[in-house]
């Protein structure tokens, strides 16, 4: 198998919680396109490798940009963790006790309205069984870093450490000789 994973770049603000948020990038899709594309391997940007993507907008935009007229296929499964009653809200808005409590329990914590880990895991889980054996995601670097978890093995604590940088490429490659 062999996937290429690009984070979305830079949103237009980030003092929110934005999730499942519909924030646009920061700058024109075709810009950081052309940055990405540069650092994609050969195999990434040929027409017969199916291109996928969140459909939240600032990975859809990015994902057209780097399409050159193949087909982009949205899948929701490529979404951000579901943030529920805290998406749109300023981090100081959200109460200390319950980021609190998210602290406490990071990996098996579930947001009010929205989705608890385990599920959204699980939802990325169902993502990469799914997968033809070569493809270029868009997403977000909550998904990035779960798939790390569950295609390489790396623990979750460890996969949500690792920085994301915006517009990140990341390969997950299964060696199948």
């Amino acid at each position: 198998m062999r996937l290429c994973l690009v984070r979305h770049g830079p949103p237009a603000h980030t003092d929110c919680c934005y999730g499942w948020h519909d924030i646009p990038l920061a700058e024109s899709p075709q810009s950081t396109a052309e940055s990405v594309a540069r650092r994609l391997p050969a195999w990434a940007l040929q027409p017969d490798t199916p291109l996928l993507t969140s459909p939240s907008v600032r990975c859809a935009d990015l994902a057209r940009a780097l399409s050159k007229g193949r087909s982009v296929q949205p899948d929701a499964r490529l979404r951000e963790v579901h943030f529920g009653a805290w998406e749109g809200q300023r981090w100081d808005e959200i109460p200390r006790a319950a980021l609190d409590s998210w602290a406490k329990d990071p990996f098996g914590f579930s947001f009010p309205g929205g989705e608890s880990v385990p599920d959204f895991i699980a939802r990325c889980q169902s993502m990469l069984a799914e997968l033809p054996p070569q493809a270029l995601l868009v997403t977000h670097a909550g998904v990035i870093r779960a798939f790390m978890h569950l295609h390489h093995g790396v623990p979750l604590a460890e996969a949500y450490a690792r920085p994301i940088p915006y517009a990140a490429v990341q390969m997950l490659v299964t060696d199948t000789d």
